[in-house]
């Protein structure tokens, strides 16, 4: 078993600007991304992306966890799943839904409205979640 340093979560918490650096940021999503891809070509869909299931190896070495949600990438969903922020509309919307397609949203949302980045979607606080979907 490997070990992990935290998630990145931590790391972004204990970073001065509440970020992490653009490097960082960049080689951690393309390891996602290849997560993503080797999960879904291998019949996965992990259907719960949040950063708390992000952990760091090192630096530069991201790894994907917490399979507790996953299902096969071919099954017909209709539960709903996963942290509100990041779900996918069709998940929320409580419609049949293609698990793979609601990964590839939430991989999506921790790239452009996350900590992660410096970029944040308008909608992001509980309250305003709360009032498009009845969530947080």
């Amino acid at each position: 078993m490997e070990v992990c340093q935290g998630d990145v979560l931590q790391r972004v918490q204990a970073s001065p600007t509440g970020r992490l650096d653009e490097t960082t940021t960049l080689q951690c999503f393309r390891q996602l991304a290849r997560a993503v891809r080797f999960l879904h070509q291998h019949g996965i869909a992990h259907r719960d992306f949040f950063l708390d299931n992000v952990l760091l190896q090192d630096k530069s070495v991201c790894k994907l966890c917490d399979f507790g949600l996953s299902v096969s990438a071919n099954r017909v969903c209709s539960d709903i799943v996963g942290k509100a922020y990041y779900m996918a509309p069709e998940v929320v919307a409580e419609s049949t839904y293609d698990p793979t397609a609601a990964d590839m949203w939430s991989l999506g949302i921790m790239l452009t409205g996350s900590p992660l980045t410096q970029f944040a979607l308008p909608h992001k606080c509980e309250l305003t979640l709360k009032m498009l979907f009845g969530l947080a």
